[in-house]
């Protein structure tokens, strides 16, 4: 299994409105997961560590030779969901609170993704986690089609490795 911490140093993804870029807490959310899957001698290894900044192609690459993927993002918000919080903290949204999971229909496995997504909305529930479903919402940016709405699965026919 190969986890790739969406974002990286040199391309930080979105700000928080905590101020923290979106590739920190990918990083933190990753090295939880090795730990994880490892306590459970699951084989894991991540398409870059903590800090380092790896080519777009290069973790492509490392991605081929993995049976699974799991990317990981912290996304970002519409812009008519954010609100000010301070002029220190900047803006923040309570709208999209929740998970996402989303599945490829040009994977070749499609089938055991979407079983493995069923999987991974099951355990997340079992832990308190509730799906969210905005990225259903009609709206630019969003529109997704809802594969299984109480485990947050989404069809998303265009994924890709971020940098």
């Amino acid at each position: 299994m190969l986890i790739d911490p969406g974002h990286s140093p040199k391309s930080p993804g979105t700000i928080s409105c905590n101020g923290k870029h979106e590739y920190l807490y990918n990083d933190a959310l990753a090295k939880a997961v090795v730990a994880f899957l490892k306590s459970k001698i699951i084989p894991t290894d991540l398409t870059r560590f903590n800090s380092e900044n790896i080519s777009l192609i290069e973790r492509t690459r490392k991605s081929n030779k993995s049976r699974l993927l799991f990317s990981l993002h912290h996304d970002s918000v519409q812009p008519q969901f954010l609100y000010k919080k301070s002029h220190v903290h900047g803006y923040c949204s309570n709208k999209a609170k929740g998970f996402s999971i989303f599945v490829s229909r040009k994977n070749p496995h499609y089938d055991e993704s979407v079983r493995y997504a069923e999987a991974l909305g099951t355990a997340l529930l079992k832990r308190g986690l509730i799906p969210t479903l905005h990225h259903a919402e009609p709206i630019t940016g969003e529109n997704r089609e809802i594969l299984i709405s109480d485990k947050g699965i989404y069809i998303f026919d265009d994924l890709t490795i971020l940098t």
